[in-house]
């Protein structure tokens, strides 16, 4: 199921349906770290080539992955885009965004030279918290 792409809380929710006659059942969110990091396989990954693996991602269209539009980017490596809400920061938005948003733009944050746009709310606390991506 790792190898997959399947997320660690869906093959707890998956083993969980076996019953409590199978030890699969038992198991919880570090068991399955573990697995991970001495097999060298992270949560999320469909393929060795990261665009390949958010291609894969976007096809397989999950909601708990709040993928809303999805560019690839031209020959020469400009135009991506990936816009992600997740329904959990949907619904944050829907409650505080009365209180204002924040749009925070930050650059060369990760490997690639990519610009990340950041859309932020207050909550409840007057905490900012990240609503999109």
């Amino acid at each position: 199921m790792m190898k997959c792409g399947a997320t660690n809380m869906k093959i707890i929710e998956d083993c969980d349906k076996l019953g409590d006659d199978y030890r699969l059942s038992h198991l919880v969110p570090a068991d399955l770290s573990y697995i991970r990091k001495v097999n060298f396989i992270p949560e999320g990954l469909f393929h060795e080539e990261d665009l390949q693996s958010v291609k894969l991602r976007v096809e397989k269209g999950e909601k708990e992955d709040g993928i809303h539009h999805f560019e690839e980017p031209d020959k020469n490596g400009s135009g991506f885009r990936l816009v992600i809400m997740t329904p959990k920061q949907k619904e944050m938005c829907e409650k505080y965004s009365y209180r204002g948003i924040c749009i925070d733009d930050t650059h060369n944050s990760t490997k690639y030279s990519l610009k990340l746009t950041t859309m932020m709310i207050v909550d409840g606390q007057d905490r900012g918290i990240p609503a999109g991506y």
